[in-house]
């Protein structure tokens, strides 16, 4: 994707340092949370990716980006890239006993596929792992090659409860056209309240 990946900790005070998810300080909660883009393989959301691609970039009418679209969507490669974002949740939220890398509490996405989401939901079955998807992925897939939009939110533990999705309007500047974009919203365990967002940059700016 051509979004970076972010990874926040932050501290907390509690009230009577009474969280199971403590710091140094008894009376510090400590939160972990990671946020990727996992770019949506779908025509739409592939298109926009190539076109900024220093190989394409000025190439109209070569065939350059069609031929990029048509290998990034690609049986093998649709595949690779579900695995690719497996392996990078496990590694994030799995907890392997390394007091180097301790794992995320929770891993925000954005951009997500039907196809990676049940991915994901398959291998929490497994894991334990709890994932929230806002209600886009609710909706009848339009088989269009168009972006979904959906966000999602997995979590080590359950939980302790689901918030309605975050709707944010944005008004573009084509026929003043309404966007609207729904981010997943939940409650952590430790009762930290964690949003998932696609954040839109500005008309004719790149995201980068």
């Amino acid at each position: 994707s051509d979004h970076r990946p972010i990874w926040a900790q932050a501290a907390f005070p509690t009230i009577d340092g009474s969280s199971r998810d403590r710091s140094d300080d008894a009376t510090t909660l400590a939160v972990s949370v990671a946020s990727h883009n996992v770019q949506e393989m779908v025509e739409d959301g592939v298109s926009t990716y190539v076109s900024s691609m220093t190989c394409v970039h000025g190439s109209k009418g070569s065939g350059h980006a069609a031929r990029l679209i048509s290998a990034m969507l690609s049986g093998p490669a649709r595949v690779r890239h579900t695995q690719r974002v497996l392996d990078m949740l496990r590694s994030q939220l799995v907890e392997d006993g390394s007091a180097d890398t301790p794992p995320i509490d929770a891993v925000c996405l954005q951009e997500v596929d039907r196809e990676l989401l049940r991915a994901i939901q398959a291998e929490a079955k497994s894991t334990g792992w709890s994932v929230h998807a806002n209600a886009t992925a609710q909706e009848s897939e339009s088989g269009t090659g168009r972006c979904s939009a959906i966000t999602a939110i997995v979590s080590r533990d359950p939980p302790m409860r689901v918030l309605p999705d975050v709707v944010v309007e944005v008004t573009g500047s084509k026929k003043k056209r309404i966007k609207v974009r729904r981010h997943a919203a939940v409650v952590l365990k430790n009762g930290v309240a964690l949003v998932s967002v696609h954040v839109r940059h500005c008309e004719k700016v790149s995201s980068h």
